[in-house]
């Protein structure tokens, strides 16, 4: 919390004592395209990140609405007015991402947070895949959740950029709808 301002902030720690180099890789990347990418309305804000001897933080944007996995739950379903809503705060969300050459590679409803009590106010708050675009096509890591990543990427074709993301906001959208 803020002393200033009684603002309440979210806090990821990140165990960094017996991190994969490649991980390590990871960290950086997640941290980099966040400082890109925070001032979109529709992407968790990144306030600070520190570094402790074994631990990395990062102070985000407290969202207490949940993730849109257990509100679809709950809700069986979106309506399709506000499944549209839902979408359309997605859509902003990535193509500001896009934007800035950031594939964020891992969209699914567990990486989809709601602000307190709203079923549609939707922020993207997950980055731990990201990945910035140098050239077209230049991403090659297999990786994501299955269920939700691009066919590209699980076919492991030479190559692949931004666009990974859109297939996974359908599958977003399908699971919205249909619950």
């Amino acid at each position: 919390m803020a002393k200033d301002t009684k603002e309440i902030f979210a806090a990821k720690r990140i165990d960094r004592k017996n991190l994969h180099p490649s991980d390590a890789i990871a960290l950086h990347d997640e941290i980099a395209a966040l400082e890109q990418v925070s001032d979109c309305e529709q992407i968790v804000k990144l306030h600070n990140y520190f570094d402790e001897p074994d631990y990395t933080f990062l102070v985000l944007e407290c969202m207490k609405g949940g993730d849109l996995i257990d509100r679809i739950i709950e809700k069986h379903n979106y309506t399709e007015y506000d499944a549209k809503e839902v979408c359309r705060q997605l859509l902003l969300g990535v193509a500001h991402c896009h934007e800035k050459k950031i594939a964020n590679r891992n969209l699914k409803p567990e990486n989809l947070l709601l602000k307190a009590n709203s079923d549609t106010e939707v922020k993207i708050s997950d980055f731990g895949y990201a990945k910035t675009v140098t050239f077209p096509n230049s991403l090659r890591t297999q990786c994501g959740t299955e269920g939700y990543v691009a066919p590209e990427i699980l076919e492991h074709r030479p190559s692949y950029d931004v666009s990974c993301d859109m297939w996974s906001l359908g599958v977003i959208l399908y699971i919205v709808l249909g619950g």
